[in-house]
């Protein structure tokens, strides 16, 4: 009876781990590999200028003189809205005040078919529990043919999700480059670098 009960726990103890292992390698299947064109820190991002979904070109070198650029890469729309860049930038809109406390624009870029913009920003609204005619107050930018994503080396399941922080020129200040589709930039990070960049900067 005693053995029959260590087993039993013994059976139940190994089925636990294994779904464990089991979603720890769902997560981490595929996981990316970046390309040689990713930017290091103290170089210039080899892609600036991007179709915003308002219909206008922002370059990133001309629009934010004096600001540093929060640039998060998404993954776009690989047959469904990603939830992890639902929360990622869900997280952004709600530290999209401390970002402009600190003299930082936020962009996101969104790569793929441009018509998937509505259903991501639908979800990122449900998300927030705002009102529907809710907008995101930074800007996003298109890249419908993966031109971006392919130049700065970041092809993967359509895009590798990274985060850049950069200096109003396009140089890179600090990056995060996902290992998977659910590594993302934490944003208590990307606000302590400002905060730290912009110490060291002060006169």
């Amino acid at each position: 009876m005693i053995l029959r009960l260590a087993n039993s726990r013994l059976a139940l103890l190994t089925g636990t781990s294994l779904v464990w292992a089991l979603l720890a390698a769902g997560c981490n299947r595929g996981g990316f590999v970046p390309g040689d064109a990713v930017p290091e820190t103290g170089e210039k991002l080899p892609y600036a200028r991007f179709l915003a979904d308002t219909g206008d070109v922002v370059d990133l070198t001309q629009c934010a003189e004096g600001k540093r650029i929060v640039l998060v890469l998404l993954r776009g729309f690989p047959g469904y809205v990603c939830p992890y860049c639902t929360k990622q930038t869900a997280e952004l809109v709600r530290a999209v005040d401390r970002l402009d406390a600190l003299n930082a624009v936020v962009y996101v870029v969104y790569p793929g078919p441009s018509d998937k913009i509505r259903a991501f920003t639908k979800s990122v609204t449900r998300q927030l529990e705002e009102r529907p005619d809710f907008s995101l107050p930074f800007r996003v930018l298109l890249d419908v043919d993966l031109a971006a994503v392919k130049a700065i080396g970041l092809v993967g399941d359509l895009a590798v999700p990274a985060t850049f922080v950069l200096a109003d020129d396009g140089t890179v200040l600090y990056r995060h480059i996902g290992r998977n589709k659910a590594d993302r930039a934490d944003i208590g990070t990307v606000l302590d670098f400002l905060k730290g960049h912009a110490a060291k900067s002060a006169p």
